[in-house]
């Protein structure tokens, strides 16, 4: 299943930066499950020789309001089930529910 790539987009994994996963133990493709950068991580842009492949995780969106919400939900407790030893601490014991989300179009020139 093809992604669309940081590469492809320009867009990189920025603070505030929405993206989805992927399992990356089996078949590589986008889960529907998302993630917002709280800091800058690179790593999860596409690159050469990247693992476990090059094309990283798929950013699609940003937080433009509302990041002191996103703060607080990082603060909650995370011992959620993981099948992945480096996930482990980073999922959230309990899930929560995105109530309302918009979608505006910013003019990135």
């Amino acid at each position: 299943e093809e992604i669309e790539t940081t590469k492809q987009t320009g867009l990189k994994h920025q603070y505030g930066m929405v993206s989805f996963a992927r399992d990356l133990i089996g078949s590589g493709s986008v889960i529907p499950e998302i993630f917002i950068c709280l800091q800058a991580i690179p790593a999860l842009d596409a690159s050469e020789g990247g693992k476990p492949d090059d094309r990283g995780f798929p950013a699609f969106g940003k937080v433009t309001e509302g990041m002191d919400v996103v703060k607080k939900i990082a603060e909650r407790e995370t011992a959620g089930e993981v099948n992945i030893e480096i996930l482990k601490g980073q999922i959230l014991t309990q899930p929560v529910a995105i109530l309302n989300a918009s979608r505006r179009v910013l003019d990135t020139r």
